[in-house]
C-alpha cells in the first residue's frame, strides 16, 4: 500500500520502535520496527468483499495500553494492546543512544565541539 493511502500515523508513547497507521480502505496496522521493517505485527482490515469506512485518525492512550481509531462515519474503535509496554524509559533511552552512537556517547562542551570543527 502506498503512503498516500495512509490517513494518519502515530508513534507509540511506550516504545521507540512501535507505531500505528490507518488507511483509506479502513485498515489499521500496528508496526514494530524491531520485529520487521516490511510487515506490520498486527493488521485489522475488511474481509475480501466487505467495505469499511476509511479510517481517518489513530491515537495511542498516554496512560493505558489502548489504541483508538476514528473513521469517516464518525465511529470510534477502541483496541487494547498487550505486550508493547516497551520497558522503562531509562532502558529505552540507553537502547536509543547505542543505536545512534555505536562508538559511544560523550557529551562535549561547546568549546570542545568548536575546537574539533
Amino acid at each position: 500500500m502506498c503512503i498516500r493511502d495512509r490517513y494518519d500515523i502515530e508513534w507509540s508513547p511506550y516504545s521507540s520502535t512501535v507505531f500505528a497507521s490507518v488507511a483509506r480502505d479502513g485498515r489499521l496496522e500496528l508496526w514494530d520496527l524491531k520485529e520487521s521493517l516490511l510487515d506490520p505485527i498486527y493488521k485489522d482490515k475488511p474481509a475480501e468483499n466487505a467495505k469499511w469506512p476509511m479510517k481517518t485518525v489513530v491515537k495511542f492512550s498516554r496512560h493505558n495500553p489502548i489504541l483508538l481509531t476514528g473513521d469517516a462515519d464518525g465511529d470510534i474503535q477502541v483496541n487494547r494492546i498487550h505486550g508493547l509496554d516497551g520497558g522503562n524509559e531509562k532502558e529505552e533511552n540507553e537502547k536509543l543512544i547505542k543505536v545512534l552512537y555505536p562508538n559511544g556517547y560523550q557529551r562535549m562542551s561547546r568549546e570542545q565541539n568548536e575546537s574539533t570543527a
